[in-house]
């Protein structure tokens, strides 16, 4: 198995994954599950039906049987621009360090943009 370590996630750039089947007959998603604890296994589904994910070289289907020898490839794509812009605002930070922040959320303040809210919300104020 091949995988960058953990200090490359999120870098913006492409990531390719190989990992060399040693036990198969298991389906294609759930061995990718088993390998990443960094990506959910809709975000693998994802990858999969969308040709990031060749099985020996073949793009493959989600449900398809791995078997032991086989070579899977994985290309994590950069991560798409949300548009979301920074917009500061005042947060009450209860505790924070370099992997979580806890926020004293005020009532009715939006955590994402959306049609109703398309800014000024939590994520906006977290970015500025």
């Amino acid at each position: 198995m091949t995988a960058p370590p953990e200090a490359t996630r999120g870098s913006g750039q492409e990531e390719k994954w190989e990992f060399k089947v040693e036990a198969g007959h298991v389906r294609l998603d759930q061995f990718l599950a088993l390998q990443s604890t960094e990506l959910t296994r809709a975000q693998l589904h994802r990858l999969i039906v969308e040709g990031q994910v060749l099985l020996n070289g073949r793009s493959a289907k989600p449900a398809q049987k791995v078997r032991s020898g086989d070579l899977v490839s994985l290309t994590i794509p950069p991560p798409r621009e949300t548009g979301v812009l920074p917009q500061w605002m005042p947060l009450t930070v209860i505790y924070q360090d370099s992997d979580i922040v806890v926020i004293d959320k005020p009532a009715g303040l939006s955590v994402h943009p959306g049609p109703v809210h398309p800014d000024q919300t939590l994520v906006n104020g977290l970015l500025a």
